[in-house]
């Protein structure tokens, strides 16, 4: 003879018990989702400053605290204002939270420059806070200068702002 078993609440039991993997993967989801965005954001605000300069089209940023660059001259300075506008504009960010770095010894038709970037990475849901913040995205984009536009032949574009974690990868490679 076997006995009959009462099954109320067995289903419930079970969803308590996989609700909180089900919550942690919709909630992993959405965070590496809004991480690679604004990964894709940053890469694409250093490339479109990049381009920006390797044409020669350096326009004039007025809304740009610029007095933290260190060895930067006036033409880097725009380029680093036009890179972080492009930036924020994408991720959201202030401009105090963008560092940018650029690497152009030569400014010259044909020489290389390198627009670097890095932004720092903040939990959106607030549950992989622990393992998010404090940590940094970077991205470099090189590019052979195309026009002169209005910056002089031979010019250094070298200068930036401190780094948030380093900018070892910051440099010019040969291709």
């Amino acid at each position: 003879m076997r006995f009959r078993r009462n099954q109320e609440g067995a289903s419930l039991v079970e969803f308590a018990l996989i609700l909180p993997v089900l919550i942690l993967l919709v909630f992993g989801v959405i965070e590496f989702g809004t991480t690679y965005n604004n990964y894709l954001a940053l890469r694409g605000g250093v490339r479109d400053g990049a381009r920006q300069v390797t044409v020669g089209n350096i326009g004039s940023v007025q809304s740009c605290n610029n007095s933290t660059y260190t060895g930067a001259n006036a033409y880097t300075q725009e380029i680093i204002c036009q890179t972080k506008n492009r930036i924020g504009s994408l991720i959201g960010l202030s401009q105090a939270d963008i560092r940018v770095d650029v690497v152009g010894d030569n400014f010259t038709v044909g020489q290389p420059i390198v627009v670097c970037a890095q932004a720092p990475v903040k939990s959106f849901t607030g549950l992989f806070s622990p393992f998010l913040n404090g940590r940094v995205l970077s991205t470099k984009v090189q590019m052979r200068v195309e026009n002169q536009g209005s910056i002089p032949a031979a010019t250094s574009v070298t200068g930036g702002e401190a780094a948030q974690s380093n900018w070892n990868n910051c440099t010019v490679t040969s291709s």
